[in-house]
C-alpha cells in the first residue's frame, strides 16, 4: 500500500516554515499545489488523479487541499495534517503581511490596524478571514473537521506548538521523517503596537475558528503527544534541499497545477 502524507496548507498558518520541514524530509517526492489563482479546492477525485499521475510523490502540500481526500481507496494509506492558528493572531498577521510585504491589498498599507478591522471584517471586504480556517478545511463544516480529527484521518496541531508538533510527527512516523528541526520562515514584520481591544473586536468574526483552535489544542494534548517529552537533541543527518531539487519542485508544482485543473469544471 502506498503511504501518502497530505499537508492542508491554510494561508497564514506557518506554511513557509512547514514547507521547509517537508522539503527537508521528502525532497523531490514532495508535490506543491499552492496556487490560489483559481478560487476553488481540489475534490477527492482530482487529488486521486494527481497521485496516480505522479507515482513518485509521497507528500502533497498546498492551498488547494481540503479534508475532501480519497480516503476510500484501498491502495492508498493517507495521513492528512494541518496547523490551526489562533484566529485573531492570524488576522493580525494577514494585515501586517500585506502592509509590509505585498501590494495585493492596498488598504492594509493605507489604514491603521483598527481602521483595517472595520474595513476588512466589519465591512466584509476580507471574508476569507471570517472563520476562514473552518471554511478552508471543510467549507465551514466544523463537525466534519471534528469527525475527521476524532477518527484519525486528520492530525490537528496548534501552530503555537509548532516545534512540539513537528517532533510528534517525526516520532509517530520515523521511517518518513528524519529531520524535525524547526527553522522559521517568512515571519511578518509588525510596525504598530497591537491594542488590547483588538481581540475583542475580531473574536465575533472568528467564533468557529476559535472552537477549531481549541480542538487542535485538545487533540494534540490528548491523542497525539502521548505524554512524550520533546527531545532537545538536534537530529543527525540534516538534509537540505539543493538548488537542483528546488528547481525540480517548482517545475513539478506547475505540472501538478496544470494537471489538477484539467476537467475541473468548478469548485470541489
Amino acid at each position: 500500500m502506498r503511504k501518502i502524507f497530505i499537508h492542508l496548507h491554510i494561508p497564514k498558518c506557518g506554511g513557509s516554515t512547514i514547507s521547509d520541514f517537508l522539503s527537508r524530509n521528502f525532497g523531490s517526492a514532495l508535490g506543491n499545489t499552492n496556487s490560489i489563482l483559481n478560487d476553488y479546492q481540489y475534490s477527492s477525485a482530482q487529488v486521486s488523479s494527481i497521485l496516480d499521475h505522479f507515482p513518485n510523490l509521497k507528500c502533497l502540500t498546498g492551498h488547494k487541499l481540503s479534508i475532501d481526500l480519497p480516503y476510500g481507496r484501498n491502495d492508498l494509506d493517507i495521513t492528512a495534517f494541518t496547523w490551526i492558528r489562533d484566529p485573531v493572531d492570524r488576522f493580525v498577521s494577514h494585515y501586517f503581511y500585506h502592509r509590509n510585504h505585498t501590494t495585493l491589498v492596498p488598504e492594509a498599507k493605507e489604514m491603521s490596524l483598527e481602521e483595517y478591522i472595520g474595513w476588512a471584517l466589519e465591512g466584509g471586504h476580507q471574508k476569507m478571514y471570517i472563520d476562514g480556517q473552518c471554511r478552508f478545511l471543510a467549507d465551514g463544516d466544523f463537525d466534519a473537521i471534528r469527525e475527521n480529527a476524532e477518527n484519525g484521518r486528520l492530525l490537528l496541531f496548534p501552530l503555537g506548538k509548532l516545534e512540539e508538533s513537528l517532533y510528534t510527527i517525526a516520532n509517530k512516523f520515523p521511517e518518513h521523517f528524519s529531520d524535525w528541526r524547526l527553522r522559521t520562515r517568512n515571519v511578518s514584520k509588525k510596525d504598530q503596537e497591537i491594542p488590547d481591544d483588538i481581540r475583542e473586536r475580531v473574536a465575533p468574526f472568528v467564533a468557529n475558528d476559535i472552537l477549531l483552535h481549541d480542538l487542535a489544542i485538545k487533540t494534540k494534548t490528548e491523542k497525539l503527544s502521548g505524554g512524550e517529552v520533546l527531545d532537545s537533541r538536534q537530529p543527525s543527518g540534516i538534509r537540505l534541499p539543493s538548488r537542483k531539487i528546488g528547481r525540480f519542485l517548482r517545475r513539478l508544482g506547475t505540472r501538478i497545477e496544470k494537471f489538477g485543473e484539467q476537467g475541473s469544471g468548478g469548485n470541489a
